[in-house]
């Protein structure tokens, strides 16, 4: 088990793409999976009239996991050039993505406490005991989003 807060400091600061969109995935529940693969799929996704508000934060979910991922992708690829402005620049805007994921994370784990469809692993406060984070045994999220 893990609390919210320490959930949201390893998406801000520790995590990298892989491990937020672990976490994301395993978050998301399974009615709102469409939702939040759409988001992956297709950046410029319509937000859905009268969906409801947990399958709105899942398309933005996958969006951000997406941002999260390309960010990444790009920084490691452009780190060690010479301008230090675009390497301050793409560490700035991964970043920003890894803020944005984490919001997202914890305004869908703050309307599944208010449906009481918590996920065991995550807890409000406290110290976290009991069931332990496993991510699902599927096939690659980005594999399936993003052709990687």
């Amino acid at each position: 088990m893990i609390t919210l807060e320490n959930l949201l400091n390893t998406i801000r600061h520790d995590a990298d793409a892989d491990a937020i969109v672990a976490i994301a995935e395993t978050l998301v529940l399974d009615e709102d999976r469409a939702e939040f693969e759409r988001g992956a799929k297709v950046l410029w996704a319509k937000e859905g009239e009268g969906v409801e508000w947990r399958r709105e934060v899942a398309l933005q979910m996958g969006w951000g996991c997406i941002g999260v991922y390309l960010a990444e992708r790009a920084y490691e690829e452009y780190w060690d050039r010479e301008y230090p402005k675009t390497n301050d620049g793409l560490l700035n805007d991964l970043e920003e993505q890894c803020v944005l994921v984490a919001e997202l994370v914890e305004e869908y784990v703050l309307v599944l406490n208010k449906e009481k469809r918590m996920p065991a692993w995550v807890v409000m406060r406290g110290v976290p005991r009991g069931e332990r984070f496993t991510t699902r045994k599927s096939e690659s999220w980005l594999v399936r989003c993003f052709e990687v």
